[in-house]
């Protein structure tokens, strides 16, 4: 596995997939492989960002991958929430015109599987994205 950290910025989320995108082209993935791995990875970012303290001042995120045979798997770390969880709490979906509120969905479309790991002060969100190709498995 391999990982890197960055800062809780809108601006770091293309750093995030321009480093995966090299992990897996170095790694011989598919072209149509890593552009399913980066948008996967960019809504996870995405979500750390605007969702956990990651996005405060000074907050940061960490993105690993761990290439295996036909399946990458994505995970990223964040600060934990902004908010105190409420367990009785219903979120609403999102209204069906929203500009957001759907990138989930795409997740679940790309990954075989995917899921959340919350702690008291951290959110992990790891998702496995198939591979038409063996990848390596060594880190750089």
């Amino acid at each position: 596995m391999i990982s890197t950290t960055l800062a809780g910025t809108p601006e770091s989320v293309g750093e995030a997939r321009a480093w995966l995108r090299s992990v897996l082209s170095l790694r011989g993935a598919d072209k149509n492989d890593i552009a399913d791995a980066a948008l996967v990875l960019s809504e996870l970012a995405s979500n750390a960002v605007v969702h956990s303290r990651s996005g405060l001042p000074g907050g940061t995120y960490t993105v690993s991958a761990h290439c295996s045979a036909r399946r990458v798997r994505i995970t990223v770390t964040d600060n934990g929430s902004r908010c105190p969880r409420n367990p009785g709490a219903n979120t609403p979906c999102a209204p069906p015109l929203a500009e957001n509120g759907r990138g989930l969905l795409l997740v679940e479309h790309h990954a075989t599987e995917w899921w959340a790991t919350l702690t008291h002060d951290a959110c992990t969100v790891t998702a496995d994205i198939p591979t038409t190709r063996t990848l390596a498995e060594a880190t750089p």
